[in-house]
């Protein structure tokens, strides 16, 4: 009995381990599942953790987007309050400014009517004068101040006093006590024969009118008629006279004549005591590169090659404006200045100096 009840314990013992290694078998293959379970669990909180992480950034971005907007109102804001200063206090300056302006305006104008007119100014001459170059002299010096009288006579000049005379217009010219000066632009139909005056023929002890151009005379009388018209001028009442020299132009044969007279105007002018010369030159080497075809508003002279266009008149003007402008401001010459009466003083010295004399006692110095 015992020994069955051994061998029953022993056979028990044997059993049970084989029941525990099932067992174990059975445990080690069961952590599969919990370990795919584990993982897709912590997918899921990943992904959730995920989701609201993207859910603050996106909440904080609209939070930073949201807090931009009021930042950049209230800026605006406050711009707009500061403009609307700025504009009142911009408005109340310009009401000042313009009020300022409105009281010089006023002052200049009252000046302007009390300020004196500088003076009277002739402009004679040819065709030129009743032209471009004219018109752009007595505008040029009207902005100056003076008061403008133009003549011009087409195909006039010095050598043909049977055609017209210019010494015997200055009695019709309105000359007085104001005219400061004279323009005078002359000599481009003056290169043919002169028609001699009785007195000039009388001198040169000739019967026939005409001398032809290029005689040993010619020179000689036409200079003589320049300074004889200035002096003609300034006797009459004008303070200067200011001879404007022909300008360049593009025939050969009238420039080389003009040559001539360019020269006879400079001395005739400078040997009278109220006239001077001013050079219209200077447009040779433009003149070379104007072509038939260009239009008059870029061309200095007209097709004839010396009547100047508004741009040549302009052009020359402008070279000469200013030496004659300070040449008609000078003051008046002596010879048109009033001479005043001197206080006879000569006689009341001499009777003082005798008073002096006999008073004076022996003794002292």
């Amino acid at each position: 009995m015992l020994f069955a009840g051994c061998a029953a314990l022993l056979m028990s013992t044997a059993a049970v381990p084989a029941a525990s290694a099932g067992t174990r078998r059975k445990r080690t293959a069961a952590p599969k599942k919990t370990v795919a379970k584990k993982k897709t669990v912590a997918k899921k909180k990943t992904v959730a953790k995920k989701k609201t992480v993207a859910k603050k950034r996106t909440v904080a971005k609209k939070k930073t987007v949201a807090k931009k907007r009021r930042n950049t109102r209230n800026k605006r804001r406050a711009a707009k309050r500061s403009r609307s200063k700025r504009t009142k206090r911009a408005l109340l300056v310009r009401k000042r400014v313009v009020s300022k302006r409105r009281l010089g305006k006023a002052r200049r104008s009252r000046r302007s009517k009390r300020k004196r007119v500088r003076g009277n100014v002739l402009i004679l001459g040819s065709s030129s004068v009743n032209g471009s170059f004219g018109k752009r002299v007595e505008k040029g010096l009207a902005e100056r101040g003076f008061k403008i009288f133009r003549k011009g006579r087409s195909s006039a000049g010095l050598a043909r006093p049977d055609f017209f005379d210019w010494e015997r217009e200055i009695s019709d010219l309105p000359i007085n006590k104001h005219t400061r000066g004279a323009v005078v632009y002359l000599g481009t139909n003056d290169g043919q024969a002169i028609w001699l005056r009785p007195s000039e023929r009388a001198k040169l002890k000739r019967r026939n009118k005409w001398l032809r151009w290029g005689d040993e005379h010619w020179t000689r009388i036409y200079q003589r008629r320049v300074t004889s018209f200035a002096k003609a001028l300034c006797k009459a009442g004008v303070w200067r006279v200011a001879f404007v020299t022909p300008v360049d132009t593009t025939r050969t044969t009238l420039e080389s004549k003009l040559r001539v007279i360019r020269r006879l105007q400079y001395r005739g002018a400078r040997k009278s005591r109220c006239a001077w010369a001013y050079s219209g030159r200077g447009d040779r080497r433009r003149l070379r590169r104007e072509k038939p075809e260009m239009p008059s508003s870029r061309r200095l002279r007209y097709t004839d090659g010396f009547h100047m266009t508004k741009l040549g008149a302009n052009v020359v003007w402008d070279r000469v404006q200013k030496r004659v402008v300070r040449y008609f401001k000078r003051r008046m010459p002596k010879r048109l200045r009033p001479k005043r009466k001197r206080a006879r003083r000569g006689k009341r010295r001499s009777r003082r100096l005798a008073r002096s004399k006999r008073n004076k006692r022996p003794g002292r110095g």
